[in-house]
């Protein structure tokens, strides 16, 4: 998703705070996906049926959908979130800690470079965008099974050029880090559970 951008205030209606979204909807493997989870298998009918209702509600609230072709091949690629980090001043170019879903990030750069300046985590840099939650000028980042310390430190050192703060957080437990903790708007962050973050760069 892009990220937020200031609105000038209005009496009439109030703009959204993400003006667009780059989705993909899911593909005809998409239940083979990778999980951390236990469980029944997939149901694809359904897992459609969701990603559907989600990109309905984006479009209600007034947000312009980029859609992206569905991508055989790659199971998980409707979770086009984590091929990027992407704020006001620039797109930075995941490089995921799995090796099944290399690949997916080159369509999202394709269409992220009409938007912004473009630069990639490389190896040995791992780093999935589920890692990472911006917060205003702090950046929290998830060291997980995807995300790696040379890639996060990598991402660290881009984002200091404009000014972000960067803070390391221990994933325990969950895929990302984004699993356990969110933020809403101007909400405090909302978690389940993580390790608190004692690293900052």
């Amino acid at each position: 998703m892009s990220p937020p951008r200031q609105q000038a205030p209005s009496s009439q209606q109030t703009a959204p705070i993400i003006q667009h979204a780059i989705v993909r909807d899911p593909g005809p493997d998409a239940a083979e996906g990778l999980t951390a989870q236990s469980g029944p298998p997939l149901c694809l009918e359904q897992l459609q049926h969701q990603h559907a209702a989600y990109c309905d509600a984006l479009a209600a609230l007034g947000v312009e959908l980029i859609r992206l072709d569905p991508a055989p091949g790659f199971p998980d690629a409707y979770f086009v979130e984590d091929m990027a980090v992407v704020t006001p001043e620039i797109a930075v170019i995941a490089r995921s800690g799995a090796l099944e879903r290399r690949g997916e990030e080159q369509s999202v750069a394709r269409v992220l470079g009409r938007y912004r300046n473009l630069t990639e985590i490389s190896t040995p840099g791992t780093l999935d965008g589920g890692d990472v939650l911006i917060v205003g000028r702090r950046v929290f980042i998830g060291l997980s099974r995807r995300t790696n310390p040379q890639g996060a430190a990598q991402l660290a050192r881009v984002l200091a050029r404009y000014d972000y703060q960067c803070t390391l957080v221990a994933v325990d437990d969950g895929l990302h880090l984004k699993s356990s903790v969110t933020h809403i708007g101007d909400r405090p962050v909302s978690y389940t559970h993580l390790t608190l973050p004692t690293t900052p760069y």
